[in-house]
């Protein structure tokens, strides 16, 4: 660069511009966990989304609305097509795979409008993929718990109405689930904990 370069070039050279951060990097990551999902086995898969769940738990919280709430409307498109296929009984891929989300939740620097958007995101899972939901509502139980103390009255208030409409219209399918059993039994001991 030469001395006559202008902050505003250097800026944009950076990959920064007046309209913030490109997340071209992050379309592409998109992309290759999109078709890595449906192309390699779930053993394998879960590996790599070990990886990159991790990055979407970071880019998540990060201080710039634009590349957080991509990160999030990344998680819940991946999450539909993820949910899309049953998990199978002995499995827990669903937790792994979702568990971005409550890693988001739990992180002190998350912004207000992050945690609604992921609560907004759990309630449109839960009520249109219900149905193959496995090991998934654990993690969801877990937010929801979180949403209850959350210093905003907003999330607080939004979390309890998501669950009671959860009870209302699910309780039977999960009480046909060993996972409820399972998430019952850890809430025991976490409180026996306290």
């Amino acid at each position: 660069s030469s001395k006559g370069d202008t902050p505003t070039k250097v800026r944009v050279a950076s990959g920064h511009g007046d309209e913030g951060p490109r997340i071209f990097s992050l379309q592409r990551l998109v992309e290759v966990a999109d078709y890595n999902m449906n192309e390699r086995p779930r053993i394998a898969w879960t590996h790599m989304w070990g990886m990159m769940g991790n990055h979407f738990a970071t880019i998540g919280c990060h201080e710039n609305a634009m590349v957080s709430m991509f990160a999030i409307d990344a998680l819940r498109q991946l999450s539909f097509k993820f949910l899309e296929k049953p998990e199978l009984s002995d499995f827990n891929f669903q937790r792994i795979f979702l568990r971005p989300f409550l890693d988001i939740m739990e992180n002190p620097r998350s912004r207000e409008d992050i945690r609604e958007l992921i609560l907004r995101c759990v309630d449109n899972m839960i009520r249109s993929m219900s149905h193959n939901l496995r090991s998934g509502w654990k993690i969801f139980f877990s937010i929801l718990t979180l949403s209850a103390s959350d210093p905003s009255e907003k999330i607080s208030t939004l979390g309890l109405a998501i669950l009671q409409r959860l009870l209302d219209q699910h309780l039977e399918e999960l009480c046909k689930l060993t996972v409820f059993e399972d998430f019952s039994g850890e809430q025991t001991e976490e409180s026996d904990n306290l």
